[in-house]
């Protein structure tokens, strides 16, 4: 296992419940969490609580505090989706639009503007890909 920060990369979940060889852990969502489209691919601190599946590999027991850790490549990949993609598909489609369908400025200008909706749906849709196939896969670091 990778030498882990426990300030700065690790969270701190609560062991809610075990089955198997998983443990359902409860965490804090923070206010960025409100307006994400992106829900499952970020376990925030803050008002609202989330729980997930994480396997128990240090056999927690229910009620115990752990820390856990998510990759840097899913936080990376869900900051991507997040903030750079639709950026993305607003540039995509001027250009799309201006050089390839020949429209004028305007109108490819509106075009953009118009499928930046586009961009929440594909977000929604990845959400439901990662959800689906738990594609998010914390790691238990640490019992506190």
């Amino acid at each position: 296992m990778p030498f882990i920060d426990e300030e700065s990369n690790n969270e701190i979940g609560i062991v809610i419940g075990i089955k198997d060889d998983s443990a359902l852990v409860e965490v804090e969502k923070g206010e960025s969490c409100t307006n994400c489209k992106l829900k499952s691919l970020c376990f925030h601190k803050g008002n609202e609580k989330t729980t997930f599946k994480i396997k128990n590999i240090l056999n927690a027991k229910k009620g115990d505090k752990i820390f856990f850790v998510i990759e840097p490549k899913i936080r990376i990949l869900s900051s991507f989706l997040v903030y750079i993609m639709p950026i993305l598909l607003l540039v995509g489609t001027y250009f799309i639009c201006k050089f390839i369908l020949q429209l004028s400025e305007n109108w490819s200008i509106l075009a953009a503007i118009l499928f930046i909706p586009l961009s929440y749906l594909i977000l929604k849709f990845i959400d439901r890909i990662f959800i689906r196939r738990n594609l998010i896969n914390p790691k238990m670091v640490k019992k506190i």
